[in-house]
C-alpha cells in the first residue's frame, strides 16, 4: 500500500452518527410535560410520528451558522406541526436550545449511539486522530466532556465556528487541517448521504451508517 493511502484520521459526524437525540415519542412527552399541555394518547402518537417523519428531514441552508439562525429556521417548523404555540416552543427548548444554552448534559436528551464508544476507542488504539465535523449552531464540546468522550476527540470542525456547512468543501478542508493529513488519508463516517457525501468532492472516502433513532449504548 502506498504511504499516501495509509489511514491517519477519522472525520465523524455528530448527530445521528456519534450521538442520538430523543425519539419522537420521548420528545413529545417531555415537551408536553414541560409546557403543561395535556395530550391524549392519540395526539401524542400523532405528534411523535410527525416529529420523526418531518422534523428530521428539514433542510434549510444557513440554519446551523448561529443559534439565532437555527431558532429562526426550526421554531416555525415545529409551530407548523402543532397548533399550541407554547408546546411548539417547549419542543424546541426541550431537545435543542435547553441543553446547548445551559451546557448541561442530560442523558435523556442526547446519548452516544450504540457503537460510538467502540469506534472512538478503536481509533485511539490505532493512533488515529478523530475530528468531529458537524452542522450545528452551538458548541458541542461540553456534551462530549460530560459523556466521557472529550479526550478521544482531537478537534471540532463546527459549522457555527467555521462559517460553512456540509456539504460545502470549506468545512471539510478545515477538518483536514485539524487532522494534519491529506484527504486520502482520512475517512468520514456519517449518516446523511446529502451533507456527509460532500467530503467526496475533496477526495475524502465516506462511510455512511444506517439511520438509527432508538439505539442505546
Amino acid at each position: 500500500m502506498r504511504k499516501g493511502n495509509v489511514q491517519r484520521a477519522i472525520l465523524a459526524d455528530f448527530a445521528g452518527t456519534l450521538f442520538l437525540p430523543l425519539d419522537g415519542t420521548q420528545w413529545a412527552m417531555a415537551a408536553s410535560d414541560t409546557a403543561r399541555v395535556d395530550l391524549t394518547a392519540h395526539e401524542s402518537t400523532d405528534l411523535a410520528a410527525l416529529l420523526d417523519s418531518r422534523f428530521h428531514h428539514v433542510r434549510d441552508p444557513g440554519r446551523d451558522l448561529s443559534p439565532a439562525a437555527h431558532r429562526q429556521s426550526m421554531l416555525p417548523v415545529l409551530e407548523s406541526l402543532v397548533a399550541d404555540k407554547a408546546l411548539a416552543r417547549s419542543l424546541y427548548e426541550t431537545r435543542l436550545n435547553a441543553y446547548f444554552t445551559t451546557l448541561q448534559f442530560k442523558a435523556e436528551c442526547w446519548h452516544p449511539r450504540n457503537g460510538a464508544r467502540d469506534l472512538l476507542r478503536g481509533a485511539c488504539k490505532r493512533g488515529l486522530r478523530v475530528i468531529v465535523v458537524s452542522n450545528v449552531p452551538w458548541d458541542i464540546r461540553p456534551l462530549f466532556t460530560q459523556a466521557g468522550l472529550r479526550d478521544q476527540i482531537h478537534g471540532f470542525a463546527l459549522s457555527c465556528e467555521v462559517g460553512s456547512e456540509k456539504p460545502d468543501k470549506l468545512i471539510f478542508e478545515h477538518a483536514i487541517d485539524l487532522a494534519g493529513c491529506a484527504p486520502s488519508e482520512a475517512v468520514l463516517v456519517g449518516d446523511d448521504p446529502v451533507t456527509d457525501s460532500g467530503a467526496l468532492g475533496l477526495g475524502i472516502p465516506v462511510i455512511l451508517v444506517p439511520p438509527c433513532r432508538d439505539s442505546t449504548e
